[in-house]
Order: structure tokens, then C-alpha cells, then sequence
């Protein structure tokens, strides 16, 4: 995917969805999880996001973080640590 890093402008944003032109947005944590926005509000107008698909980006990023934090595919950016349980801890 070809990415481009750079501020967006609430205008754009707003723009992009009258014109039609914004296809999905999604929030990303530090818990790598992703989060898809079905809607954008912005000085008392909302705006609906298409509903995303299989093949949405977000889902597809979704999917393979979940793929990574289950050992499903390689962890090639040493993202996951795996914790190993203390044998001599009390149970509270």
C-alpha cells in the first residue's frame, strides 16, 4: 500500500466526505488494535463512512496484528514479548 504521511485538515476531511472521495478511516492504539470510524461529526453535520468489508484496509491491518499477537505469522518488527508465568508467585 502506498502511504503518505502528512496533517489532514478538518476541511479536507469534511471535504472528502460531501465529495464522496473518503473511503475509510479507522483509529490505531498502542495496543495495536484497530478501531474502523463509521462516522464523522463536525460542526453539527455528520458524516457517514462506507461500511467496510473483508477487504477494507483496516480490516485487512486488523487482521494481520491478530495474526502477529497469535503467533500465527512471523514477529518481524519485535512488536510481541512473550511473558512467562513466575512458578513461585502467590495467588491472591
Amino acid at each position: 500500500m502506498k502511504v503518505e504521511e502528512r496533517n489532514i485538515s478538518v476541511d479536507e476531511i469534511t471535504q472528502a466526505c460531501k465529495n464522496g472521495t473518503i473511503q475509510e478511516a479507522f483509529g490505531a492504539g498502542t495496543a495495536a488494535n484497530i478501531a474502523p470510524i463509521c462516522l464523522i461529526g463536525c460542526d453539527g453535520a455528520d458524516y457517514n463512512l462506507p461500511t467496510l468489508d473483508a477487504t477494507a484496509f483496516a480490516n485487512r491491518v486488523n487482521a494481520e496484528l491478530n495474526n502477529i499477537k497469535k503467533g500465527i505469522v512471523a514477529n518481524a518488527h519485535n512488536w510481541i514479548e512473550k511473558l512467562q508465568q513466575d512458578k513461585n508467585a502467590v495467588k491472591v
